[in-house]
Order: structure tokens, then sequence, then C-alpha cells
């Protein structure tokens, strides 16, 4: 195997997001027959192909359920997802070729990411293991294209931390995916994804990072409040100074009026003896 081989193994990328929609949603869910909880809707039936009576015995069934109640309020976040570095590559398909492919033209510059927030946080386990990549076959006649998705559950706290920042204004967020796919690494480190058009692929939402981006007025808020702070500090430091000096100069003259005090005192007594010797 050589460098120029595409490789089928689990990996880990960074993606940046973008075009986000954050959205909350609460179904009417209704019981059925088997205990199991299911979106609560009327079922349309066929203009020609089903009977009046058909029609009326539908109706009925649906306006007599079983028990019904409103799901918890579901989050989900629907973003485009890119690589942050541009010397790496997402394509569509996977070449037949494994070595040395030279199909570079199927090239997307992104796929869409769905986090859903989950109900329980039982089988956590469950939920990773959840995580898949697939194909999205557009047409063309229609306009619409090709495209791939991923999709991942998230629990609760993550979407609380989630909704938090994006209430903050310019705020980047970027994921990390592990994938089980094929990949091909250059003698850079730069990469090529494959997407599988025929097969969903296994994935894992493995982390979310927010990251706050300042404007230049911030900036130049944060840095003129830092040199009003230095400012500040420096005046503060200065009056200690001129405070500790005025201190110590008062000290001194006392000590030099103690001084002289005492000198004075001296000189008497000294006086004193000489005129006491002398007479």
């Amino acid at each position: 195997m050589s460098f120029t081989d595409l490789e089928f193994r689990w990996h880990q990328e960074y993606f940046e997001l973008f075009d986000l929609e954050f959205t909350t949603t609460a179904d009417l869910l209704e019981l059925d027959e088997n205990e199991e909880w299911f979106s609560r809707a009327p079922r349309l039936l066929g203009l020609f192909e089903h009977s009046n009576e058909e029609k009326q015995a539908q109706n009925e069934m649906y306006e007599n359920p079983n028990e019904v109640k409103y799901s918890n309020p579901l989050r989900r976040l629907r973003a485009k997802a890119k690589f942050e570095d541009s010397y790496n590559s997402m394509l569509l398909g996977v070449p037949e070729d494994k070595e040395s492919p030279t199909s570079r033209h199927n090239r997307i510059d992104y796929f869409n990411l769905i986090l859903r927030e989950v109900d329980t946080t039982d089988n956590i386990d469950l939920v990773v293991k959840s995580g898949t990549f697939f194909y999205f076959k557009g047409n063309p006649e229609i306009s619409i294209e090709d495209e791939v998705y991923a999709e991942f559950g998230v629990t609760k706290e993550i979407f609380d931390c989630i909704e938090k920042w994006l209430l903050k204004s310019d705020i980047q967020l970027s994921v990390y995916i592990n994938r089980k796919g094929w990949l091909w690494v250059g003698p850079i480190n730069d990469k090529e994804m494959y997407f599988d058009k025929e097969n969903n692929e296994k994935a894992e939402f493995s982390g979310i990072t927010f990251t706050k981006i300042f404007t230049e007025t911030e900036s130049d808020n944060i840095a003129e409040d830092t040199y009003r702070d230095k400012q500040e500090t420096a005046q503060d430091n200065s009056q200690q100074i001129i405070e500790a000096t005025a201190q110590i100069f008062k000290k001194l003259n006392e000590l030099d009026t103690n001084l002289s005090s005492i000198k004075l005192t001296a000189w008497i007594i000294a006086l004193s003896l000489i005129l006491g010797i002398l007479f």
C-alpha cells in the first residue's frame, strides 16, 4: 500500500458550521395497540381506490384513539458543515480503483448536518451508535442536487449549551465527527473524504466547539479598556508611592527634630559641666 491508496477506516475530522437553523418542536402522540407512542396525524386515503365506508371507518378510528399526549419539546440544529482547512476536500462516490484514484470531479463543498435532541440518556451508547452519513439522490430536472447528510442524536445538556451560545453574537460553531469510511491522506496530511452513494456510513458525533469572534469595534473597546485599567493601576500605584514617600519624610523630620533636641540637651549639659569646673 502506498500513500496514494484509499483506506477504509475510522477517522476523526473537524468541520466548521454555517447557515445554521435552530428549531424546537413538540408533537401530538398516540398510543398504538403495541403500547408504543407514534406521531398522531390523520391518514389520507385515496380518492378513488377507497370506498366511502372505508373512509368513514378510518375517520371513526382516528376520532377514538387509545390515548394521546404531547411530546416533550425537543430541539434540532441543522447546518452545513465544511472542512476548516482549504486543502482538504470531500467527494461523492467511491472510485472502483482504490489505488491511485484519479477521479476528482465529484467534489462537494459541504454536507448537511442534523443534530437532534434525544428524550432520554438511559441508552446513550445506542444514541451514539445511531449516528450516520447517508446520500440523497437529487433530481436535475427540478433543480435538486445530490447531497450528503449526517444525523446524530445529542443529549439535553449539549443542546442547553448550544442554545446558550447561539443567543450570543459573532459565534463560530465547529464540530468533531468520527466516521468509518473511505479516506485518502496525502504526504502533507491533506485529506480527501469519499462518501458512499450506495450504503449508509457509520459515524459518531464526537464534540462541539464554540468560538467567540470579536469584531473590530469590540477589539478596540477591549484594547481601550485594557489601557484604561493600566492607567488607573499606574495612577493608584503613583498615589501609593507619593503617600509612602510623604510618610518617610515625616518620620525623617520627626527623627531629625528628636536628634536636634538630643544634641541641644547634650550641649547644655556639657556647658554646665565646663562652667562648674571653671568656677
